[in-house]
């Protein structure tokens, strides 16, 4: 059987389908491996003393602005996760070395300083927009030593702390229970109440390494050497073209009610000219 890109190869005999997929940086990175890497984080802390949320939450606000979309102001708890959007997840990131410093003890805190660290540093790298050789090995180089890392902090860190769901994730896990309940056809109260107090109070969690997500990290230096710099085809463009395109539909959209409301007290002026001429 063939698929509609075997036409293709008879055209181009250097043709191939894989070719077609870049790297997605805003997906497998930013929302991908880095929020699965907070999540943890988070979840660690938990483990490690509830309170240490408040005091990361704390720190968060304290961080200053930068520029007018470099570093926005953390005005909601960053440990819930609240409303978050890929650029928030990106500010996170650029100020999680200093917010998580001195949290744990050793030798937690360094391994979880340098994982951060690195992260940061391979994300810089892979977003440059202007890249030569040097910076392509560097980042190479930076996949590597992120990449040992992590397995690091998998192997040690992760493994000192029983580490369970946070309260939002167990709050949607037991809305996908109930939702799931209701559809199968249990939507007596009794039952919901017996499902949710057999449900555990939160489950286990571990940080799985074990993802095209992660797995994908290495591609990007040689994609960026293939088609260019990640910023010509990130899909973060289509999110940068929201800020532009949502204010000029608002206006034009102010501008037809306007259109609107003028024709309707242009109709209303002339129906009340003509009823006083019929009166008169």
């Amino acid at each position: 059987m063939q698929n509609a890109f075997e036409c293709l190869k008879a055209i181009h005999s250097t043709f191939s389908v894989f070719e077609l997929f870049t790297p997605d940086l805003l997906h497998e990175i930013e929302l991908g491996v880095w929020k699965n890497l907070l999540i943890h984080l988070l979840r660690i802390l938990q483990a490690a003393d509830p309170r240490l949320l408040d005091v990361l939450n704390e720190r968060f606000r304290k961080m200053p602005v930068f520029g007018r979309t470099t570093i926005r102001r953390f005005s909601n708890n960053v440990s819930e996760l609240k409303q978050l959007a890929a650029h928030n997840y990106e500010d996170i990131l650029q100020c999680a070395l200093v917010a998580f410093e001195g949290l744990l003890e050793a030798p937690h805190d360094e391994i979880v300083h340098d994982v951060l660290f690195a992260m940061a540093e391979w994300h810089a790298l892979a977003k440059l927009r202007m890249h030569t050789e040097e910076t392509l090995k560097a980042l190479e180089d930076e996949t590597v030593t992120l990449t040992t890392l992590l397995r690091k902090f998998v192997d040690i860190t992760c493994a000192a702390f029983n580490a369970s769901e946070l309260p939002r994730e167990r709050a949607a896990r037991l809305r996908r229970a109930a939702k799931s309940g209701a559809s199968n056809g249990s939507t007596s109260t009794a039952d919901d109440s017996r499902a949710a107090d057999s449900t555990p109070s939160a489950k286990s969690k571990v940080f799985n390494m074990n993802t095209y997500k992660v797995h994908s990290l290495p591609d990007y230096p040689e994609a960026i050497r293939e088609y260019g710099t990640m910023d010509s085809y990130t899909t973060m463009l289509v999110s940068l073209a929201y800020f532009v395109i949502v204010p000029i539909l608002n206006s034009v959209d102010r501008q037809r009610a306007r259109i609107r409301s003028s024709r309707r007290g242009t109709a209303v002026r002339t129906s009340a000219t003509q009823w006083r001429r019929s009166g008169a």
